[in-house]
């Protein structure tokens, strides 16, 4: 029943440190895509005045790409932000309530196993990220 513990302390300190770092990136991100915002303001403006300079056009869709992708991985952060506070909540909730020892355990595999699903989706997005980043830098 000790190990139980043990694995659900570990699991709320798991999804603490998630939800820290989901929160820290999106609100990050999330100042990108509004400055990249008012740079597409910018050249909008210029293209609606008349400025119909190839350069111009390429750099709006460029920006549009840009923060269309910065949504799409701030997305994803929300998803691990609702996920480990999830995770978190029902850890906190659980050492209040005494539950058999049966019922604890598949209730600690249960978490376990949401714990895992948040892992993965961390490391898809740390991985997606990277090979991003990669292509996006080559020279």
């Amino acid at each position: 029943m000790t190990i139980l513990n043990e694995i659900l302390s570990d699991i709320t300190n798991f999804s603490l440190v998630i939800f820290g770092f989901s929160a820290t990136l999106f609100t990050v991100i999330y100042s990108f895509i509004l400055n990249k915002r008012e740079y597409l303001k910018e050249l909008s403006d210029l293209i609606k005045n008349g400025n119909s300079d190839p350069l111009v056009s390429q750099r709006k869709t460029h920006t549009i790409q840009y923060i269309t992708t910065m949504k799409k991985l701030n997305f994803q952060l929300i998803i691990s932000l609702c996920l480990s506070l999830f995770i978190f909540s029902i850890c906190i909730f659980s050492k209040y309530i005494k539950f058999t020892d049966v019922t604890n355990k598949y209730f600690v595999y249960f978490i376990l196993l949401i714990t895992i699903i948040l892992f993965l989706q961390i490391i898809n997005l740390i991985y997606n990220t990277i090979k991003r980043y990669l292509s996006e830098t080559k020279i």
